[in-house]
């Protein structure tokens, strides 16, 4: 599991196999018994990609919700009504001026 931030250092993607993959180099009668059985198997594959530099042993943190366009009340409100917990990250911490820099630049022009 990985924890939220309203300004997170990696985020999720997701794959869903539509088809069967295998080597070149395998032997054409063993890739066809390989793809029969890969084929009756469900294939989602998700993979975490690191988008800012994270210290060694540092946690890796995730946005649970879509924050753009949405300032500090809006995101609190949304993370409270689907996940029941009040964010206390670093850019919904009130008092700092980092957390002002995230509301302002995750605002949408009106």
């Amino acid at each position: 599991f990985y924890n939220h931030s309203c300004h997170p250092n990696a985020f999720l993607s997701c794959h869903i196999r539509t088809g069967p993959t295998c080597s070149s180099g395998m032997d054409k009668e063993k890739t066809a018994d390989y793809v029969q059985m890969q084929m009756q198997k469900p294939a989602l594959f998700a993979r975490v990609h690191c988008i800012r530099n994270t210290a060694k042993g540092g946690a890796v943190s995730l946005s649970y919700i879509p924050t753009s366009g949405m300032d500090r009340s809006e995101r609190v409100q949304q993370l409270y009504q689907k996940y029941n917990f009040h964010c206390k990250c670093e850019a919904c911490e009130k008092k700092t001026s980092f957390a002002k820099r995230i509301d302002e630049g995750l605002k949408l022009p009106i």
